[in-house]
């Protein structure tokens, strides 16, 4: 379910089990279990923008950089651009870097460039799993609610 306009500090929570959110764990993405009491800053998101749309025409509600409440760095792919399978890890924010543009719907994140992937965990659902971007298709929705 989408939660719109809502753009501050959040957790991103996979859909199937809603047990596993998007952590920095040393600096990479990947899944932990959801603290919700308490949240832990790693796992805290915030997007930079919140964006003024049309929803035929831009169905997302939120963007630009996304910063971990941690480090205070933000979400990128690992060596190079925005490709399919790529792993996502923290780096330095620079506003200007393409591969650090996001938007969220409240349901997916998807890096701008390429609307047509959508950030996912690779491999099993557990503790640890790297997130990586992958064909939206028949994914589980990766919700975003704020903290």
């Amino acid at each position: 379910e989408r939660r719109l306009g809502r753009c501050g500090w959040g957790q991103f929570e996979e859909d199937t089990l809603a047990e596993y959110c998007m952590t920095n764990v040393r600096g990479k993405a990947v899944l932990q279990k959801c603290i919700n009491e308490g949240t832990p800053s790693r796992q805290l998101w915030r997007f930079e923008d919140k964006l003024e749309y049309d929803e035929d025409e831009l169905p997302y509600d939120c963007g630009g950089i996304l910063k971990n409440r941690a480090d205070k760095k933000c979400l990128a792919p690992i060596r190079g651009g925005i490709k399919r399978g790529r792993r996502l890890a923290l780096d330095k924010c620079d506003k200007g870097d393409g591969k650090q543009q996001w938007l969220g719907d409240g349901d997916t994140l998807v890096p701008e460039s390429k609307e047509r992937l959508c950030v996912w965990y690779r491999g099993d659902l557990e503790e640890g799993a790297p997130m990586v971007l992958k064909k939206c298709e028949n994914l589980d929705s990766l919700n975003f609610g704020r903290k």
